[in-house]
């Protein structure tokens, strides 16, 4: 098996580095709109309910 050249090394790890970045982004905004749901949901509930619950 031939060994890949740094030059072929480099660009890899740039766009595998790339779309982990996208994908972190992507989750944070999955989290962020879970998040805001959450307390949406949590708001429309009152307090008593969430005690005997």
């Amino acid at each position: 098996m031939a060994r890949p050249s740094p030059e072929e090394l480099r660009t890899r790890a740039e766009s595998l580095e790339e779309s982990c970045r996208q994908r972190g982004e992507r989750i944070e905004q999955l989290e962020r709109k879970r998040l805001s749901a959450k307390m949406k949901y949590v708001g429309t509930r009152s307090p008593t309910s969430e005690i005997e619950s």
